[in-house]
């Protein structure tokens, strides 16, 4: 497929497209970081924290209206901020140590995990968690939505990386499929993991350690 060449937005790192792909959200490289929208086509970029916040990720609500990120303040523990793009005004919507920005498709919760790793839902209109599925296992690391927002992608981080479903109100899990590179060598964990909106397609990326052996003879 023939495609246009790339073209640098800006200086940024942890970026997050738009629904409607004008803008990515990013985090600037100041420090403490702060969030920054640059555009995709034409239009200025737009600074819109200015904070002593340690900003640390970013994500896009499903109707484009707002933000949803993680950031802490100094020897403080991270949370989930919400932020409405029209007051520019950040408010937190989890307590310390409870940080997560995949939002549900209905943008109605955020998934986070607090420090004994168990998840829960937190409303972004504020009000109390839900647990999540006791389905899930410690070793499993959350990848993705389903579309439908009733359920999970969830996988092992160890090779060979089985994905399966979790359902939100069941213990109920379905196995999905197992990826596995082709040259399983040196494989360590898997870094991370995309699917299309359709989730008929995927991405993913892993971590690999290589190492040689040599051995020495008529050492004295």
């Amino acid at each position: 497929m023939d495609g246009s060449p790339a073209v640098r937005l800006g200086r940024g790192s942890f970026p997050s497209l738009s629904p409607d792909g004008k803008w990515v959200a990013a985090l600037d490289n100041s420090s403490p970081q702060q969030l920054q929208l640059l555009p995709t086509g034409a239009g200025q970029q737009r600074q819109l924290t200015h904070d002593p916040l340690e900003h640390i990720d970013v994500r896009w609500t499903p109707d484009g209206k707002a933000l949803v990120f993680d950031a802490s303040e100094p020897n403080h523990a991270p949370r989930t901020y919400w932020m409405n793009l029209d007051e520019g005004k950040a408010r937190p919507i989890t307590p310390e140590g409870t940080p997560g920005t995949q939002v549900s498709p209905d943008g109605k919760f955020v998934l986070t995990f607090d420090g004994q790793n168990k998840r829960w839902l937190y409303p972004l209109a504020g009000g109390d968690p839900q647990a999540v599925s006791a389905a899930i296992k410690d070793s499993e690391a959350i990848l993705s939505w389903e579309p439908d927002g009733k359920s999970l992608l969830v996988g092992e981080r160890a090779s060979p990386f089985k994905v399966s479903r979790v359902y939100l109100n069941s213990t109920r899990r379905d196995e999905v499929l197992t990826l596995s590179p082709s040259d399983a060598a040196g494989i360590v964990t898997l870094a991370g993991t995309c699917f299309s909106a359709d989730h008929k397609s995927y991405a993913y990326s892993y971590y690999r350690i290589l190492s040689d052996l040599y051995v020495v003879d008529g050492l004295r």
